[in-house]
């Protein structure tokens, strides 16, 4: 288990997630890590990943949709919580 904090760059966090309560009750993973964007900078996620928290917020019956808003709503940083 590990935290990571990104900062939001020119095109985002660079990061896509999948998963959510909507499919299967799935967990929420890092399905994708965009090339030179900040969570490629940073080095530490992984695809494959699973997200425990988002900015604090626990994940286990978090829709995608929720997830994606806690992300775009929550200013030039995200914090999260992974495995």
């Amino acid at each position: 288990i590990y935290q990571v904090e990104l900062h939001r760059g020119s095109r985002g966090f660079g990061f896509s997630i999948r998963g959510g309560r909507e499919f299967n009750a799935m967990p929420l993973f890092v399905l994708r890590i965009a090339e030179g964007g900040a969570a490629d900078l940073d080095g530490r996620l992984r695809v494959g990943d699973q997200i425990l928290e988002i900015n604090s917020f626990n994940t286990d019956s978090m829709t995608h949709t929720e997830a994606i808003e806690i992300i775009q709503n929550g200013g030039a940083s995200v914090r999260l919580l992974m495995r």
